[in-house]
């Protein structure tokens, strides 16, 4: 019997384990080769549901890339799964977004976390 429990107590370790996501650190520079498009943008709308956050920002200046759009609409990932990578925005918060273009033509985060939020916001 003790055999069996330690047998399934070393099963569930290393299920956990496998199941475990890591990410790794990026160099800003090799974020930006993974972006497509760089933008500093004021956050206009938040809307959580469950792990998911809709985030509609404005853009403001373009730092690499085009769009003809001022506005994107962005799903982040704040609560369970990758939690912490994503930072949870409110309405008025101002940063860097590094976006890249999926295939069906939406903007998402080019890497998990790749926002840099700024502490003070000074733009409209």
């Amino acid at each position: 019997m003790k055999y069996i429990i330690q047998s399934i107590l070393i099963i569930i370790m290393f299920t956990s384990t496998l199941n475990a996501s890591s990410i790794s650190r990026l160099s800003l520079s090799d974020l930006e080769k993974k972006s497509d498009l760089i933008v500093i943008a004021i956050v206009e709308k938040v809307e959580a549901n469950g792990d998911l956050d809709t985030v509609d920002i404005r853009i403001s200046s373009i730092l690499k890339g085009a769009i003809k759009e001022k506005n994107i609409k962005l799903r982040l990932q704040v609560r369970g799964g990758l939690k912490e990578w994503d930072p949870i925005l409110t309405k008025g918060q101002a940063g860097v977004f590094f976006l890249k273009k999926s295939i069906i033509g939406e903007y998402r985060l080019a890497y998990p976390g790749s926002i840099s939020v700024f502490k003070n916001t000074i733009y409209e």
